[in-house]
């Protein structure tokens, strides 16, 4: 079972609590995003790792995960977005080919621009205590499972707030030329995590929207059936 098929099976009050635990907590502060696809045991026990300081070791699982799914997350990315099909494609050769300096700033400015053309804001943009995206995101209605899944916009995301720490991916610092160690491997996956996250809510979404939008005109359906039936009789 993965992360998002567990979460829909839990309760309103039990689902916030869980999210921030789980986003919250170590995703987001560690320069991870976990997509809907991430296994809920492995998640628990990441949690558990970072909690202990054993970050090394959570970074690894995170890391082979998003390794093993490289090449399945860059189809997805280029069916959905066909018009950044090329340049997505250029990223991941990049990354594949050890290039980190070149697949990391490639893959951050695809996933602004992804964010921009879902939903009408820039992603690394920072407002009051959270992202200035996160109004946008809001207005969405979806599910309780997609409202925890889009916990990260309601925070400041470390990778869009400046800092000079070492090892830690900031996108100012990438796109500025001011970082010259996040040409690594780690953090080319985490920029790929951060992509396959978006890409999630965004499909998720959709297909929430589209079969509710299909019941919706199945109930319709039905009613005009009934009532036709009726006035015949």
């Amino acid at each position: 079972m993965n992360v998002c098929s567990r979460l829909r099976s839990f309760s309103g009050g039990t689902l916030r609590s869980t999210a921030c635990d789980m986003v919250l907590g170590y995703a987001r502060l560690h320069g991870w995003f976990l997509d809907m696809e991430f296994p809920a045991a492995s998640s628990w026990q990441i949690a558990e790792w970072y909690d202990a300081g054993e970050v090394e070791r959570a970074n690894w699982i995170l890391a082979a995960y998003y390794r093993k799914r490289c090449v399945l997350i860059r189809t997805e990315l280029t069916e959905a977005y066909p018009k950044r099909a090329v340049l997505i494609r250029r990223a991941f050769r990049m990354h594949f080919a050890r290039d980190y300096d070149i697949s990391v700033p490639l893959l951050l400015i695809q996933a602004d621009g992804i964010c921009k053309a879902t939903f009408g804001q820039q992603l690394f943009s920072v407002r009051g205590n959270g992202m200035a995206v996160k109004k946008a995101v809001e207005t969405r209605k979806v599910d309780w499972a997609w409202s925890a899944w889009i916990e990260p916009f309601r925070v400041r995301l470390p990778i869009a707030v400046y800092r000079r720490t070492a090892n830690f991916l900031h996108r100012h610092l990438v796109l500025h030329g001011e970082s010259l160690d996040s040409g690594t491997e780690i953090s080319s996956l985490k920029a790929i995590s951060l992509l396959s996250f978006l890409h999630g809510i965004d499909s998720y979404a959709r297909e929430k929207e589209h079969r509710d939008a299909e019941t919706e005109r199945a109930i319709e359906d039905l009613i005009e059936r009934v009532t036709d039936s009726a006035e015949v009789s």
